[in-house]
């Protein structure tokens, strides 16, 4: 029961700080359990979200990742990703995780994003 409420207040509050503090409705213990499930859900994964794209040629495009801008010239790893190629309507990259020599290869159009878990 208490982690069933724990997730549901931890989806609610996704991303923000519990900086009302003391709490009417939960304990120490519950807003201690709160921010360690935060903390230990963001140490092993990393996101890379693909908010646009704007294409014009293989030679001509933008992409709006991970709140940077990234253009042909200015094309490098993001974030621990690698961008592989760039189509009209999607985006190509790669990852390789810490334990592992294979690449893994994904596709994302905009709005989407990729978690990966370690």
């Amino acid at each position: 029961m208490q982690i069933k409420l724990l997730t549901s207040v931890y989806l609610s509050i996704c991303g923000n700080e519990l900086i009302a503090f003391p709490s009417l409705f939960f304990t120490d213990e519950d807003i201690k359990a709160i921010r360690e499930s935060k903390r230990d859900k963001t140490a092993h994964s990393l996101k890379l979200h693909l908010s646009a794209l704007v294409y014009r040629d293989q030679n001509h495009w933008s992409l709006w990742v991970n709140h940077k801008i990234i253009r042909p010239e200015t094309h490098r790893d993001i974030d621990g990703f690698h961008l592989e190629r760039v189509m009209p309507h999607e985006v190509t990259f790669s990852w390789i995780a810490r334990d592992s020599t294979t690449p893994i290869i994904f596709t994302l159009r905009p709005s989407q994003t990729y978690v990966t878990k370690e």
